[in-house]
């Protein structure tokens, strides 16, 4: 993609052009992972990766079960790719977001009704087209087109996944209480103080922004780098999701599974949230892949709820 935006540029201002090695070989790779050919079992196993401009490297994160995997795209790419592999079962590291009650906070832990939907995380409140308060989580929480019923820790029912898109370019789902349940523009952002944040703003971030993220499993994280507003691209079973941001916290964990669907939100001031995004997935334990709050209110048709 990037080759092919440097020719078209060059036609435009009539510059005559040579792709470089370094442009052809990006273009390859691209094409590689874009593919999921390099092993049979590429398409069928979940893992995140990004470009890094700092370093022209792909970086990709697979379960330590597909190692097989992995040594197989190094073997495909050589150096233009880094390779890692992440745990298989995560770590809690959040405080009591099991045990939510109405009205619901967003960053609870949700558990599905459904065998074939995953645990995940809520995002924040939402309110749909007519003015209806609900939540929003990550598409792929919910498996391929399905709707699921999500339960709290403690079996209270939170919400039922309506509107899921997974495409190219959106991995997200809303949740409807369908009246019996209520939910908060608050975020949980444990551990740490405050424990809770009120949600008084939304926006999309820029490479400078100052991010946190707050998952169910791994809890509220700062101090987070945006490396790239648009360059991550998250893949399972069902396909791939691409154009989402970027974070990085180099040698902290920040993400693991079940974190998905986890606010995305700058602090402000000692007890208030402004939205950035929802969590999508990983590229490593470090590294953050997300969807801007933009993306997410224009893919559900909703807007955040704010206090």
């Amino acid at each position: 993609m990037r080759t092919k935006v440097f020719l078209i540029a060059a036609m435009v201002t009539g510059l005559a052009v040579t792709a470089s090695p370094a442009a052809h070989s990006a273009q390859r790779a691209d094409d590689v992972l874009a593919a999921r050919a390099w092993h049979p079992d590429a398409a069928r196993i979940s893992y995140g990766y990004y470009f890094d401009p700092t370093d022209s490297k792909y970086h990709v994160s697979f379960p330590d079960r597909n190692r097989a995997v992995g040594t197989a795209l190094s073997r495909a790419l050589g150096d233009q790719v880094a390779v890692s592999y992440t745990a298989e079962t995560p770590t809690i590291q959040a405080g009591d977001r099991f045990n939510n009650l109405p009205p619901f906070t967003g960053g609870a832990f949700i558990t599905p009704d459904s065998p074939t939907a995953r645990q995940c995380t809520s995002g924040f409140a939402i309110r749909d087209g007519f003015g209806v308060l609900g939540s929003v989580t990550a598409g792929h929480c919910a498996g391929h087109g399905n709707i699921v019923n999500y339960h709290t820790g403690a079996g209270l029912f939170y919400g039922q996944t309506q509107g899921s898109l997974r495409t190219t370019t959106r991995d997200m789902a809303r949740l409807h209480g369908f009246f019996t349940v209520s939910y908060e523009p608050f975020i949980h952002t444990d551990p740490g103080a405050p424990t809770k944040r009120r949600v008084i703003g939304k926006g999309d971030p820029t490479l400078t922004t100052p991010i946190c993220v707050s998952g169910s499993i791994t809890g509220a994280r700062c101090s987070i780098t945006m490396i790239s507003l648009s360059s991550g691209t998250a893949c399972d079973e069902f396909g791939c999701t691409s154009g989402l941001m970027v974070g990085r916290r180099p040698g902290v964990t920040i993400v693991q599974g079940g974190d998905s669907g986890g606010p995305v939100y700058s602090q402000s001031g000692t007890a208030d949230a402004i939205i950035r995004g929802m969590i999508i997935g990983e590229a490593s334990p470090d590294t953050v892949l997300m969807h801007k709050i933009s993306d997410v209110e224009s893919g559900l048709g909703v807007t955040v709820a704010t206090a």
